[in-house]
Parts: structure tokens; C-alpha cells; sequence
């Protein structure tokens, strides 16, 4: 067998592979110098402190070392708003329990509304219509709102509304309080997120979403990456902020992975998958 023909059917081995696993979903934005951050509040600022070879005198005792200081606003970028943000004495970023940032992710999708009017809301109804789909919004989730704004990003006056940094400008899609004050009364969410700037829509200017929610001990994920990758159910997310003392918010990394309950069914899908991959395998590499 020539050596091209191997290499061929080990792309194509591995292409199998990718297909047939599940890779996690990355629900962050990267922070650099282009990051985007509420009106004024300080850009993520990230200098060198020191970057090349490390010496002694005239000798070199590390062939490379690099090191960075940084420096930002808490709400900015993908990011978590922790309760204390609107709510006094509830919690901070570092006190809130370690078992909230791991739930089961549920997308409630506003994009069609969404893509004709920059100040829709998440209504009680969309809430009501998707537990007509899906049934009810289960306890202990994460639940995330997909209004079709992450495909703005970097975009100042598409994502903002404004090229300015005045939030009075602001317009774009957000939680209607009624809609934040039915979950609070009627379902138990660990957390909510949104592909906007603010859990409350742009026009907002007493931020009522906000104090429904964080003040129930809620946190709140803004400017969360890729949710039209992530489907209405079907998902455990996972949710790590910097555990920063005293914090009312702070950079947080998403990610989204395929829930597997354990039961028979799953089981019988995960061992038809591998026994799959390993005919193919098998095939590829020795026929």
C-alpha cells in the first residue's frame, strides 16, 4: 500500500472520528485590545512586561520567557454578572456555590423577532411557546436567551445600536421584566444568559430585568459567543468566572458539552458509535 493511500484513508479515518464525537461548544469571546465593554468602562488592556530570552550577565539561563500584565472593567466581553451587581447583599462573584455554574442548558430562541426590531424582548409567551415544544423549563438549568446578536460582534453600532459609548443610545434585544418575573415565581434557574450586552434590553434605564433576577440569587452571562451553535436542549453547560474577592462580576469562560444521562439508550448509541468507529478504523487502515 503506497504511502499516499495510507495518509489518504487516515484523513479520512480521522474525519469519521470528528463526526461521530461530539466537541464541546466554546460560548466565550476572546478578550483582547478589540474586546467590547459597557460606555466608558476600562478596555481590557494587556502589555508586555517582558517577552524573549531570559539571562544572567551575558548568559542565557531560559531561551524564552514571556510575561504580561492585564487590566480591565468586570462587565466586558463574555462575562458574568454576579448577584451583589444589582442587588445588595446577595451573592459576590467568589461566594457564589461552585454547583451553579454546572447545569443543563436551555435556548430560548428570539432571533426571528429579534432581526426586525432591536428593542424585542423576551416575552412570558416565547417562555410559554417553547414549554409547548419542549415541556417545562427544568429546574437547577442554565437558560440562555438567542436573540441573533453574537453576529454583530466587534460591530460597535450594530451590536450597540450607536458608534458612541453613550448607553443612553444604546438599542438591542433583552428579557422583559414580566418574562424574568415569571421565572423567578414559577421555574428554578441557576443562571441566564444572552448574546447581547445586558440581560435587559438596550433602551432600559432602571435595569428591572436585572434586579428581578440577581436579586433571587441569579446570575446573569451578557455577551455569551456562539449560541446558534448550541441547540434547544440536549446540553450541559458549564460556567467559570474568575473567582475575584468581593467581585459584582467578571471574564467568564463557557462551554457547552452533549448531556449524556447514563440511561440504556445513551449507552446503546455511545456503543454502536465506538463499535462503528472501530470497523471503519479497522477498514481504512489495513483494506
Amino acid at each position: 500500500m503506497s504511502s499516499g493511500i495510507c495518509i489518504f484513508k487516515l484523513l479520512v479515518t480521522v474525519n469519521l472520528l470528528t463526526f461521530l464525537e461530539c466537541k464541546p461548544i466554546d460560548l466565550s469571546y476572546v478578550f483582547d485590545n478589540e474586546t467590547m465593554y459597557w460606555g466608558n468602562n476600562r478596555r481590557f488592556n494587556h502589555p508586555v512586561v517582558f517577552d524573549g530570552p531570559l539571562k544572567d550577565g551575558n548568559e542565557t539561563i531560559v531561551p524564552y520567557l514571556s510575561i504580561y500584565e492585564y487590566e480591565a472593567a468586570e462587565h466586558g466581553g463574555t462575562h458574568m454578572d454576579a448577584p451583589i451587581h444589582f442587588a445588595h447583599g446577595k451573592w459576590t462573584l467568589d461566594v457564589i456555590p461552585i454547583e451553579n455554574f454546572i447545569g443543563d442548558a436551555v435556548v430560548v430562541n428570539i432571533s426571528i423577532k429579534a432581526s426586525t426590531n432591536r428593542s424585542a424582548q423576551l416575552t412570558v409567551q416565547d417562555l410559554k411557546d417553547w414549554e409547548s415544544v419542549y415541556g417545562a423549563i427544568p429546574n437547577d438549568c442554565i437558560m440562555f436567551v438567542f436573540t441573533g446578536y453574537g453576529k454583530y460582534w466587534l460591530n460597535n453600532e450594530k451590536y450597540f445600536g450607536t458608534n458612541t459609548t453613550n448607553p443612553s443610545l444604546y438599542t438591542f434585544p433583552g428579557i422583559h421584566e414580566d418574562a424574568a418575573r415569571w421565572l423567578v415565581q414559577n421555574r428554578k434557574i441557576k443562571g441566564i444568559g444572552i448574546d447581547t450586552p445586558s440581560i435587559d434590553y438596550g433602551k432600559s434605564r432602571n435595569y428591572i430585568s436585572h434586579q428581578i433576577l440577581l436579586g433571587e440569587n441569579i446570575y446573569a452571562l451578557e455577551n455569551v459567543a456562539y449560541l446558534d451553535q448550541l441547540p434547544a436542549t440536549g446540553y450541559v453547560v458549564y460556567c467559570l468566572p474568575m473567582k475575584i474577592g468581593g467581585g459584582s462580576g467578571g471574564p467568564t469562560r463557557i462551554i457547552a458539552m452533549k448531556k449524556e444521562s447514563g440511561g440504556t439508550n445513551d449507552a446503546n448509541v455511545n456503543s454502536l458509535q465506538r463499535f462503528i468507529v472501530m470497523l471503519l478504523t479497522c477498514y481504512y487502515i489495513f483494506f
